[in-house]
Order: C-alpha cells, then sequence, then structure tokens
C-alpha cells in the first residue's frame, strides 16, 4: 500500500510569495506585459509550482486582487467588531481605509487599476460574496447609530458612499502621485467632512 503524502507545510507560504512577487511585477510592468517567467523568477518558485497553484497569468491576477481586497476587508472588519461610537465609527472608518492605502501602496494601486480588468470577469461571483459579508459589517453600524439618533437617518447605501467614497477618490489622486495633501491631514479633513455629513441634526446642534 502506497505511503499517504504529506502535506507541503511551505505551500502556504510558497503561494504568498508567488502573489506578492506577482503584485509586484504586476505593477511594474502591467497585466500583459508581465510574463509568469518574470514572476517565475521573482518568487524563487519552481514552475512546478507557479502552476501548481496558479494555472495562468489570469487566475494568478485575480487571486492578487482577491488577497488584496481580503486583507482590506478584514482589517475594516476587525475596527468595526471593537463597537465604536457613532463619530469614531466614522472617523475611524475614513481612518483605517487610508492608512491601510499607506500601508500597502501597491495593494491600493493594484486594486484600483486592475478591478476591471478582462482577466477579473471570472472572479465577479467571489467579489460579490466577499461584499456580501463586508458592506453588512458597515450596515450594522450604520443602522445601530440612526436608530440611536446620533447619525442621520438615511439609506445604508448613501452613507457608506458619503464615509469611504471622498477615501476612494483621494486614493486614486495618492497612487497617482498627485495628491499634494499628506495622508494624515487627509484623515484629518476627509473624517471631519464624513463626520459632518452623517451627524444628526440635533448632535450638530449640541456641538454649536
Amino acid at each position: 500500500m502506497a505511503t499517504p503524502r504529506k502535506p507541503n507545510k511551505t505551500t502556504p507560504k510558497r503561494k504568498r510569495q508567488i502573489i506578492l512577487a506577482a503584485l509586484e511585477i504586476f505593477n511594474e510592468k502591467g497585466f500583459t506585459d508581465a510574463t509568469m517567467q518574470e514572476i517565475r523568477q521573482k518568487s524563487g518558485a519552481s514552475y512546478g509550482s507557479v502552476y501548481h497553484h496558479f494555472k495562468s497569468k489570469e487566475l494568478l491576477a485575480a487571486a492578487v486582487y482577491m488577497e488584496g481586497l481580503k486583507d482590506y476587508q478584514e482589517g475594516m472588519a476587525v475596527f468595526l467588531e471593537e463597537r465604536p461610537d457613532a463619530e469614531e465609527g466614522v472617523r475611524g472608518m475614513v481612518g483605517r481605509h487610508l492608512d491601510w492605502v499607506a500601508s500597502n501602496p501597491a495593494w491600493a494601486k493594484f486594486l484600483l487599476n486592475m478591478r476591471h480588468a478582462d482577466f477579473m470577469q471570472d472572479s465577479e461571483d467571489r467579489i460579490k460574496t466577499a461584499n456580501q459579508d463586508f458592506i453588512p459589517a458597515i450596515g450594522l453600524f450604520l443602522d445601530k447609530h440612526m436608530a440611536s439618533g446620533k447619525l442621520r437617518p438615511i439609506p445604508r447605501d448613501v452613507g457608506i458612499s458619503i464615509i469611504l467614497g471622498p477615501c476612494q477618490e483621494f486614493t486614486r489622486l495618492w497612487v497617482q502621485g498627485i495628491a499634494y495633501t499628506d495622508m494624515e491631514q487627509a484623515k484629518e479633513l476627509i473624517g471631519y467632512a464624513a463626520w459632518q455629513a452623517m451627524k444628526a441634526q440635533q448632535q450638530a446642534r449640541r456641538e454649536t
């Protein structure tokens, strides 16, 4: 009887190395000009290892995207699990978003530039599933503080857009190198603007 093959304990680590190498090469050369050979060399993996994990360049690029999205969403979810109060939560979501971008500029660039690339078409269901887990967490925060009268009673999608929409646009400018406001100042200004837009009228009157 054949001896069962033991799991390769280095597989997750190797897969991560390939993804990080691909992230760097894709950002540097673009998806079209990047080659699996360059990614293999950058990662230090063998051909067999690369193609064991990723059958094509398209599947690898999609995996890079999903890995970045997962990392971003998990960080935001951890913050919301701390059950911040209304102002702390609104400002904090802005801060978490921009802190993640500043700490992960390569991921931020890739997520912005590759969201609608052709290779992402087969990943739409996975993105939808990820968002179905992520968006409700923000929605529950909004619902809770709207019910308590601390936030304006507006639709969830509008609230999320008010808080994270400006963050996305500033991120777009920042990764292109054309933002002239530093990240800390942007966090303060966008966080303040989001809170002013989201807080309930009675909350606003108490602050005046």
